[in-house]
């Protein structure tokens, strides 16, 4: 009922099943389970060269510990050997600084704390 004064209302809505009762965990009732971390970066094409995203980063050091040469991975990935280095070296001081690879744990790489010096080399 509308008046003059302002609106009033009388009555009652029965309450759906399926509603969000009062202090009831919403996530756990739907079974959502929510991660906080850093926001994954992603290569970006800058004019002529690309950037390194998190995904090749994480590429380029399991190939590195599969254990691939710098020269092959370059070809796999079609990057030069200079940027494979870089990611590389890259890996390692993050690892000295911190105690971990910052883009591998983004991507929660099974390397994420182990400097690459540490892979095994197949002998020939």
């Amino acid at each position: 009922m509308v008046t003059r004064k302002g609106a009033l209302g009388l009555g009652q809505f029965p309450e759906v099943p399926w509603h969000k009762r009062e202090r009831e965990n919403i996530l756990r009732a739907v079974g959502l389970k929510v991660e906080h971390g850093e926001q994954i970066e992603y290569a970006e094409t800058r004019g002529v060269y690309k950037t390194v995203g998190d995904q090749e980063h994480l590429d380029i050091i399991e190939a590195y510990f599969e254990p691939l040469s710098m020269g092959k991975i370059a070809k796999k990935l079609d990057r030069s050997a200079a940027t494979v280095h870089a990611q590389i070296h890259s890996h390692d001081e993050s690892i000295v600084k911190v105690g971990y690879c910052v883009e591998c744990k983004r991507l929660k790489g099974k390397h994420e704390a182990e400097k690459t010096e540490a892979r095994k080399i197949e002998s020939a």
